[in-house]
């Protein structure tokens, strides 16, 4: 079953499961009723086992009360996309939720071993079937991703933001990237070890310099994401590249961060791990 018809069938489930919780005998034969397709037919389709085809979704869509995308969704009426943007966004909408599910599958679609499938997707990202696909569907809306008859594929679109400002939507994303750094840090196996590169120094420096240091990051990460993303892509990576004060600014009052303590790794920002390498 294509991404497209999970997708349908979602969202015919989820209806169904919202009109349950307001109405325990609500059946499934009342629903097939209601919006006008054979019972034995819409298990099958609930199941995945048939296609929703253009005229069973306008049957139900005089029912259904679902938001434009999910319409458009059901109906197959895909947006058309130019071939090429010549032009990359500038800037992420300041509505986007820029989630580190949202830039993974960008990535995850372009790998070798990729599958059109949603399960496959949610069980590699290690996440649930319902974060995927609202996750393709915010991607698509945005002009992101696209979907075909062979399944989904990554546009020529890019996401871009201005690093001379600080967005919260992009502090997000990059707290959640160091948070799965963290995670990684906990596999303690061998494997996990040879698997990842995680190094860290702590320097007294001339801040003068600061802003020649951001520019060869920058140039570096550049130089390193080419190198490795050359060739066949079969895995998903992530470089996270980290310079900030270790100490605050004289007569400037220390902020809290207790939000940022995490029960399940148990360890508070003042807390040092001494072997940087593992």
């Amino acid at each position: 079953m294509s991404i497209a018809e999970q997708s349908k069938v979602r969202i015919l489930r989820e209806e169904y499961k919202r009109r349950k919780i307001t109405n325990a005998r609500y059946s499934l034969r009342s629903y097939a009723r209601d919006i006008g397709i054979n019972q034995s037919l819409l298990s099958k389709i609930l199941a995945g086992k048939r296609p929703l085809t253009a005229t069973q979704a306008v049957r139900a869509l005089r029912v259904l009360h679902v938001d434009p995308l999910r319409k458009d969704i059901l109906l197959g009426a895909r947006k058309r996309l130019p071939r090429t943007f010549k032009e990359p966004v500038t800037d992420i909408p300041l509505d986007f939720d820029l989630t580190w599910i949202d830039v993974a599958i960008l990535d995850l679609t372009t790998l070798k071993n990729f599958k059109n499938d949603i399960e496959w997707m949610s069980s590699r990202l290690g996440t649930d079937s319902s974060t995927v696909t609202r996750s393709l569907e915010r991607l698509e809306a945005r002009g992101l991703v696209s979907f075909k008859d062979y399944g989904i594929s990554k546009t020529k679109r890019r996401i871009q933001y201005s690093p001379q400002k600080s967005l919260p939507y992009v502090r997000a994303y990059h707290e959640s990237m160091i948070q799965k750094a963290a995670e990684q840090l906990r596999h303690s196996d061998e494997a996990s070890f040879q698997a990842r590169a995680i190094r860290g120094v702590t320097l007294a420096i001339d801040s003068s310099k600061l802003e020649q240091a951001k520019k060869k990051i920058e140039n570096f990460s550049n130089q390193l994401a080419e190198f490795l993303t050359s060739g066949n892509a079969d895995i998903l990576y992530q470089m996270n590249i980290q310079l900030f004060p270790l100490i605050e600014p004289e007569g400037k009052e220390p902020e809290s961060r207790e939000r940022y303590f995490n029960p399940s790794i148990g360890m508070r920002p003042d807390k040092v791990l001494r072997n940087s390498g593992r």
